[in-house]
């Protein structure tokens, strides 16, 4: 019956763990780095700080200025009547009038009260936060992974446990065996080792199960259900831990705190830029103008003229319904919160 037993369980491992010898051995760092490269959701992150980092210039802070080459030809045609000072008069009938325009031009907005600086320091806070929001997305699925990952340990471990409880439990059945044939034990006793040593080995097919569940919840996690591995259940464990510096770490690097304080710096440069909206502005402008007119008819045939010009302007907020106002005041609550 012993050698039944031994059979049976031999055949029975071979089953359930056989085809696991095969297998790459993934250890948890290996696992987390293909779970992370795997994810979605890090894939978004890491597009929403390149966006960010796109974002994060001086031009789109309104701080650079705008240069563009700009060009128009116009025709015009019809019938003029001209009467001048010493009496004279002229008719121009079916007159067509030729104009040409072109020139590079540049626009500036040099001060606008300090908007531009204060959407600039938005646009930096925007993309710290979207680089702290990319390391909270792979710190969340380091400890899904890892929680996963050892959990598929400890039911390892406790299946070597029950492996070694079977060898217990088949001592004490060859023992009971051997007293009951002496007469010195009764078969309810002997029929007692029998049946904790069938329920370790019903014990051992339910864990089997339990494990093959952990590595299906870990391969999830992992995007690689079709994957078959095994994981390194040997490791050591370094107890000696500072609790006084990991608290401080914690503070430090506290993902959901750092995106809580960076989302209020933003609603509070956002703030700013409202208020800034009140304030005068100043533009300068500079252009190279060529600019040439053909007449068909008239005192002046031709006129071609080319230069430069500079100038500036100046634009004073008074009011414009509210709406800079109501802005602010929507911008205020967005802090509050």
């Amino acid at each position: 019956m012993k050698l039944n037993i031994k059979t049976i369980l031999i055949i029975l491992f071979s089953l359930l763990f056989g085809n696991l010898f095969a297998q790459n051995i993934l250890s948890l760092q290996e696992v987390i780095d293909i779970a992370i490269e795997k994810n979605y959701n890090v894939l978004i992150s890491a597009n929403q700080v390149e966006m960010a980092r796109i974002n994060n210039t001086l031009g789109n802070a309104g701080m650079m200025p705008q240069i563009n080459f700009k060009a128009s030809d116009r025709f015009e045609f019809g019938n003029s009547y001209q009467k001048f000072s010493d009496g004279s008069e002229a008719d121009n009938l079916n007159f067509t009038t030729n104009i040409l325009n072109a020139g590079p031009e540049l626009n500036w907005t040099v001060f606008d009260g300090g908007r531009m600086f204060a959407t600039k320091h938005r646009l930096e806070v925007a993309q710290e936060m979207a680089e702290i929001a990319f390391e909270d997305e792979k710190l969340q699925i380091k400890y899904n992974v890892s929680k996963a990952y050892f959990d598929v340990v400890k039911n390892i471990q406790l299946l070597k446990a029950m492996n070694d409880i079977i060898e217990i439990s088949q001592q004490r059945l060859q023992l009971s065996e051997n007293a009951y044939n002496n007469g010195m034990l009764n078969k309810s006793d002997l029929l007692q080792s029998q049946i904790d040593l069938n329920i370790s080995q019903k014990n051992i097919v339910e864990q089997d199960y339990i494990i093959e569940q952990a590595y299906d919840r870990l391969k999830v996690l992992m995007g690689t259900t079709n994957q078959d591995f095994i994981v390194d259940d040997e490791f050591e464990t370094d107890f000696s831990i500072d609790f006084d510096v990991l608290n401080e770490k914690f503070k430090d690097s506290n993902t959901s705190l750092l995106i809580l304080e960076k989302q209020m710096n933003i609603s509070e440069f956002s703030m700013k830029e409202s208020k800034r909206n009140l304030l005068p502005r100043l533009n300068i402008n500079a252009a190279y103008n060529l600019y040439r007119t053909v007449n068909s008819s008239g005192n002046i045939i031709e006129n071609f003229s080319f230069g430069p010009h500079l100038g500036a302007s100046l634009v004073i907020p008074i009011y414009q319904s509210g709406d800079y106002s109501r802005q602010v005041e929507r911008e205020k609550i967005n802090f509050k919160d």
